[in-house]
């Protein structure tokens, strides 16, 4: 049985080894640093929600790109053409179902769908990419 920890850490190698997405100031599990209006910059977080326990132990994962907003004079808008772009890095890098070996065990995870939502309160957009994982939870 693979554990939603083994999971976050495969999906964090993979973000981390991708060119453009790895080269994010920061990426990390569960949650980012706070941020301040000043100090807000590009940030990914790498959430796995519990699995079930059946036989193709499925769960859902997200990759959240955050991207901070732009500032015109005491207005705050989305910066589009980055989020834009950066969906499209994310369609690319997770359509597709990609295979893992681990433990003797196949996990794979696919794309589900790609959401822009706002996050005022980090002074950010970020995009919501959710994936379907999934793994035998037996040994044959």
């Amino acid at each position: 049985m693979i554990a939603t920890n083994d999971i976050k850490t495969i999906l964090y190698k993979a973000v981390k080894a991708h060119y453009i997405l790895g080269a994010f100031p920061e990426i990390s599990k569960d949650r980012h640093k706070a941020v301040t209006e000043q100090t807000v910059k590009e940030r990914i977080v790498v959430v796995v929600n519990a699995t079930d326990n059946s036989d193709w132990q499925g769960t859902y994962a997200r990759i959240c790109v955050y991207v901070p907003k732009i500032k015109a004079g005491t207005e705050l808008y989305p910066n589009t053409s980055r989020l834009t772009e950066l969906e499209r890095v994310c369609t690319e890098l997770f359509y597709k179902r990609t295979f893992i070996e681990i433990e003797g065990q196949t996990l794979y995870y696919k794309l589900e769908d790609i959401v822009q939502e706002d996050d005022s309160e980090t002074w950010s957009d970020f995009l919501n990419v959710r994936l379907k994982v999934t793994n035998q939870n037996f040994k044959l």
